[in-house]
């Protein structure tokens, strides 16, 4: 029979170093998109840039969809794994906290559909309303999902702070990051650029340092056991 007690570290280390790749994957796959048309850009704008910048989107879209299969899944899956141990039999917080983050993967997925499909067939799009239907659900998408981060930043934050498996200065920033999720909820009423769509884009900046600090604890700490 294995023993989790050799088992478990490597679970952890391996989940800090995908944590870390798939943050830096998500950052390289923004930049290569680059200045992306958001709601508030007309549809004649929109369409003319996915006109000239399809190749591009749709790269950058790949990598990021990398960073979330290579990097971001096997870092939650082994995090919980990291923290539940850590937690004991119930592991409730760290099982709340797995199953939002698998919900933002799920509705992160469904959303980047909206672009990506716009960037596959811009060159045949004629209908400038088609093109302003596209740029809502995107920004509905986009705008609203964060609020299941909630439930990854409480469920994380509260097992840490229980166990002590991170620092208290990761489990801090992870409840701030709640706060703005779930304020982020009220962005698509309030619409693009309101103190509520920047809460969004914020708790998102949040959920990336989240990640690299907790990964790095993973990736050096080596799991609970010693």
């Amino acid at each position: 029979m294995i023993d989790q007690r050799q088992v478990l570290p490597e679970v952890t280390r391996v989940g800090g170093v995908a944590g870390i790749l798939g943050v830096g994957l998500f950052i390289a796959g923004i930049l290569i998109q680059g200045n992306v048309p958001m709601l508030d850009d007309s549809p004649a704008t929109a369409l003319a840039w996915f006109q000239q910048n399809d190749t591009k989107y749709l790269t950058g879209d790949l990598i990021i969809g990398l960073g979330v299969v290579l990097g971001l899944l096997p870092f939650f899956a082994c995090m919980y794994a990291y923290l539940s141990d850590a937690e004991g039999s119930r592991a409730a917080w760290s099982r709340l906290g797995l199953i939002g983050a698998l919900i933002w993967v799920v509705l992160g997925a469904m959303s980047s559909m909206f672009f990506g499909a716009l960037a596959v067939v811009a060159g045949d799009i004629k209908n400038e309303e088609i093109v302003r239907l596209v740029q809502g659900a995107q920004f509905y998408g986009f705008g609203g999902m964060n609020v299941v981060l909630v439930l990854f930043f409480a469920g994380s934050s509260l097992a840490i702070f229980r166990t002590g498996a991170a620092w208290a200065g990761a489990a801090w920033l992870g409840l701030l990051g709640a706060i703005l999720s779930l304020l982020s909820a009220a962005a698509p009423l309030a619409g693009q650029s309101s103190v509520f769509d920047v809460c969004g884009m914020a708790s998102t900046l949040i959920l990336g340092v989240f990640v690299v600090l907790v990964s790095y604890r993973m990736a050096t700490l080596g799991g609970t056991y010693t």
